[in-house]
């Protein structure tokens, strides 16, 4: 995981507790980011046009995208599997993976800073992804080197 274009801070030397279970959500669901962009690549959306949206169900805001994006998709019950990682002891987290446009319209009113840093070019061979959790929403950029070159994750 890195940070994202300059203007964006370094998430490693934060200490801010929301930002670090945004942080903890992201490098326990890093495996699922991956697999979910491979497939969104292997569905045809350019791994530079692909947000991964990682979302805490529990949470205010991820909560109702969570459902959204699961309705949306596969439909899934994002409460039913709520129900799943809660009993195992674990955050209820929703991973998906959206185009960049959908991305700016999902976060424009909840964080516009983290909507209009969606908008901007991505590093080549990354892809950005958008924790929601803790009241908030964290955006980074992470390497996907394989999937850049057209192998998987």
């Amino acid at each position: 995981m890195t940070s994202s274009p300059s203007d964006l801070p370094a998430t490693r030397a934060m200490t801010h507790p929301d930002l670090q279970h945004r942080m903890h959500l992201l490098e326990h669901n890093g495996q699922a980011v991956m697999v979910m962009v491979a497939k969104s690549v292997s569905e045809g959306l350019a791994l530079d046009d692909t947000v991964a949206v990682v979302a805490d169900t529990t949470d205010p805001v991820g909560g109702p995208m969570a459902r959204a994006m699961a309705e949306r998709g596969d439909g899934l019950d994002a409460d039913a599997e709520a129900a799943r990682a809660r009993a195992r002891g674990e955050t209820p987290t929703m991973v998906a993976c959206v185009p960049t446009q959908l991305a700016v319209a999902l976060f424009v009113s909840a964080n516009a800073n983290v909507s209009a840093n969606i908008a901007k070019p991505v590093y080549p061979g990354h892809v950005r992804a958008v924790v929601v959790g803790a009241g908030g929403s964290t955006l980074v950029s992470m390497g996907v080197e394989k999937l850049a070159r057209g192998g998987s994750a």
